[in-house]
């Protein structure tokens, strides 16, 4: 079984850091005008924004991500992972961590005002002394079925990891269990 994704990485083009800055900087400036009394100057500050905003989108062509989808890949499988044409072999491998946040398209708010992109997913771990961190997308529900079946993997084969979800809670095939399904889960696999 191997679990295949792309890499996130940052948007190379650093005029999108810059332009962030700046929009930072301006909202702070409006928050302090406001405070201190100079409405007008909030308001101007506020304009300047908003069209400055939406001359540089334009002019990006929509590309004003801080972050997007690499074409290097992710290769995760019970003997190895594999960052972008990097191997680590799984049994040099310490402090195995995925951090799940959610796939692509998940209400997680359930509210439908916080749809995922599924980009905000992390596995890190350490080799040689070296600790290795790689952010990388889950593209949707089956997908992240390919990887739980992976983490039953390993644990069918003692793998030591560690899952954790978005709030910091470490799960057991992306689920929260209760003491009672905790025993259960780790008479199953021999914990």
């Amino acid at each position: 079984m191997q679990f295949v994704t792309y890499i996130i990485e940052g948007n190379p083009d650093k005029s999108v850091d810059v332009a962030a800055k700046i929009v930072a900087g301006l909202i702070a400036g409006v928050f302090i005008a406001c405070l201190t009394g100079f409405a007008t100057i909030a308001a101007y500050l506020f304009l300047i924004m908003a069209v400055g905003g939406i001359i540089f989108a334009f002019v990006k062509k929509g590309n004003i991500q801080s972050h997007g989808l690499s074409k290097s890949q992710l290769l995760i499988s019970t003997s190895s992972v594999q960052i972008a044409g990097d191997v680590y072999e799984m049994g040099k491998i310490k402090d195995l961590q995925f951090r799940i946040h959610s796939y692509a398209g998940l209400d997680y708010m359930a509210d439908g005002l916080k749809t995922s992109d599924g980009m905000n997913n992390y596995v890190s771990f350490t080799v040689d002394e070296k600790k290795i961190n790689c952010r990388f997308y889950l593209d949707g529900p089956t997908h992240t079925l390919t990887l739980c079946k992976l983490f039953q993997e390993f644990y069918y084969k003692r793998i030591p990891f560690i899952e954790i979800d978005r709030d910091g809670i470490q799960t057991y095939l992306l689920q929260r269990f209760d003491d009672k399904e905790l025993a259960a889960f780790k008479n199953k696999y021999g914990y």
